[in-house]
């Protein structure tokens, strides 16, 4: 009886370990490369986009920083890099908005807020200088330089400053001109 059961139960484990190997080899290739997800499970490689975003989208933006009064008249520009398997990423968006509430254009006790880009100091300073850095890159060479962003002509709402030590490493950052009410997003991550 013993003879019989041995070489089914040894067929048995081959086709179970045969099953098995397919079944995960198949998983980490859907995770790592087709994802589902906009990254992938792992974090793979996602190909840069000039696509532009969608108004609606666009408005959920506006609600980050506090402006979701107002409305979006324009997408004008969009840029969404790659994702690396750290996360480190660029994106950047240009828009142009339409009833922005001046009362809400001042900085809150709480950090957040807007503040002026000439009047800078401290951790938001850094992130300015850490995403406008980034912003300088090819696809991007639309947003407003270092220099043009540090004038009285913008104001900078911190979303998210991350540091490593005492420099920025991820920052989510808008700034608003209000002249010809034109708001640029950036979010950096290295």
């Amino acid at each position: 009886m013993m003879k019989r059961i041995w070489p089914l139960l040894k067929w048995f484990c081959i086709l179970w370990g045969a099953v098995t190997f397919v079944v995960t080899v198949t998983f980490f290739v859907r995770a790592t490369f087709i994802g589902g997800q906009r990254e992938g499970l792992f974090g793979a490689m996602v190909p840069s986009s000039s696509t532009v975003i969608s108004k609606a989208e666009a408005h959920t933006y506006l609600e980050q920083c506090d402006l979701g009064e107002s409305h979006v008249l324009e997408v004008v520009h969009s840029y969404k890099s790659e994702r690396a398997f750290g996360n480190d990423h660029l994106d950047a968006h240009e828009l142009r908005i339409g009833n922005v509430p001046t009362e809400k254009l001042v900085p809150h006790s709480d950090g957040t807020g807007w503040y002026r880009c000439d009047q800078l100091d401290g951790v938001l300073a850094d992130a300015v200088d850490f995403v406008s850095d980034w912003a300088q890159s090819g696809e991007t060479s639309w947003f407003p330089s270092k220099a043009q962003l540090l004038t009285s002509d913008y104001l900078a709402f911190p979303s998210t400053i991350y540091c490593h030590g005492t420099r920025p490493s991820t920052a989510v950052i808008f700034f608003f001109r209000p002249a010809d009410g034109t708001l640029f997003y950036i979010d950096s991550n290295t």
